[in-house]
């Protein structure tokens, strides 16, 4: 027998405080030397460099709505500080921006809503989500949109789940690739399943 609950509303929030990390990076190159055609050896180069990377703060906040006990939604939105997102070269004391500059702040918005069939010994729940992200960039963020659709099966021990998510993203510029001068459009399918045991 399932408990009922009644209607209800909550909010939660979440801040990540912003933190430092090291990072050491060790560089393997191979150049081959020719003289007249011929191969006169290989010269082996390791470059080894150490950063510290700034990673920025996040904070975020989002109500959630029981409606009853087999119908709830929920919406995240969640601001991160790009613009300190930086690194600086600890040998050189060089400051520089993994983005190749200084990124602009961007916004999260996620919308989610779960029905619950109740079964005799199971329960069946059904999911669904709308989302939209702004992705940093090296020019102005890049819109991202997409949704999720879920699914799975809930016995008193033993829960399995799989989702399935879509993004959509317009006009990506090539160099946040490595892609002077190319601009293309982006789409992602992404599978998710997960499989729970309880002892």
């Amino acid at each position: 027998m399932w408990r009922k609950e009644e209607k209800s509303l909550t909010l939660g929030a979440v801040f990540k405080s912003p933190y430092t990390a090291q990072v050491d990076r060790i560089t393997d190159s191979t150049s081959e030397m020719f003289f007249l055609g011929a191969s006169t050896g290989a010269i082996a180069v390791r470059e080894r460099d150490h950063f510290e990377v700034d990673y920025p703060m996040s904070v975020g906040v989002g109500p959630g709505l029981r409606f009853n006990d087999a119908l709830s939604f929920s919406t995240d939105i969640i601001w991160t500080d790009r613009s300190e997102y930086k690194q600086k070269n600890t040998d050189t004391d060089e400051m520089s921006y993994p983005l190749g500059g200084r990124a602009n702040d961007t916004l999260a918005v996620k919308c989610g809503t779960e029905y619950l069939l109740f079964e005799q010994k199971t329960i069946i729940p059904l999911r669904g989500g709308l989302f939209y992200d702004t992705r940093p960039s090296q020019d102005d963020p890049v819109d991202v949109y997409g949704f999720s659709l879920g699914s799975g099966i809930t016995f008193k021990r033993f829960s399995i789940d799989g989702a399935y998510q879509f993004r959509w993203v317009n006009d990506v510029d090539g160099r946040d690739f490595g892609l002077e001068g190319v601009h293309f459009d982006l789409t992602e399918h992404l599978f998710l399943t997960s499989i729970i045991v309880c002892f």
